[in-house]
């Protein structure tokens, strides 16, 4: 979008017009919509409320001056949209309980600096953001397999299926939850040193 496009939107919307947004809407839904549904689990639907949600925070950005007419409003919108899927996610994750290890984890995998972001972001950080996520999913899924079959079952179960520490120890065969729980830690553990190592390169 031009500067002078967007210049003319915000003084619209600032007005107190709103109708600029229909613009937004048609003109960038397919940069936060496909990929959600291409990279992620979320639903079309899920993946629309998003993209409404980004589109207000687009127009409160806009109230409060911090979208501007040199704002690049395709990578704020994607942005924008990439960082609240990763906001809901996280908070639909339930974990029966989190070790330090996984603490770690979970700041390592979704990285804070992206969580609580600055829309107002430069192509050079997003293409940085996006390549962080990329070699962090990368390393997550081969220290996944480089981990023995037990290992894998039990996180697989854990993580991709999100199986309650009782069902995993039913399907493992464990006397109890409170030995797959710990099986699960150990294994989480030696994944989350895995995966460390190799996002590293050492």
């Amino acid at each position: 979008m031009k500067a002078s496009d967007l210049a003319k939107i915000i003084q619209t919307i600032k007005e107190g017009d709103n109708r600029p947004l229909k613009i937004i809407f048609e003109r960038y839904s397919a940069y936060c919509i496909k990929p959600l549904l291409r990279k992620t689990d979320c639903s079309e639907d899920e993946a629309k409320d998003i993209f409404i949600e980004a589109v207000m925070n687009f127009r409160e950005k806009i109230l409060v001056g911090k979208v501007t007419k040199d704002t690049p409003v395709k990578s704020y919108m994607y942005q924008t949209c990439w960082n609240m899927w990763l906001k809901r996610s996280k908070k639909g994750r339930k974990f029966e309980s989190v070790s330090d290890s996984e603490r770690f984890f979970e700041r390592y995998m979704y990285d804070e600096d992206i969580q609580e972001y600055d829309p107002i972001v430069s192509r050079e950080i997003l293409e940085e953001k996006e390549l962080k996520h990329k070699n962090m999913l990368k390393a997550s899924t081969q220290g996944l397999q480089e981990l023995d079959e037990k290992c894998r079952k039990i996180l697989t179960y854990f993580i991709l299926d999100g199986l309650s520490m009782k069902e995993i120890a039913k399907r493992m065969g464990f006397a109890n939850a409170n030995v797959a729980k710990t099986s699960k830690s150990r294994c989480y553990k030696k994944w989350v040193k895995k995966v460390h190592q190799l996002y590293e390169g050492k």
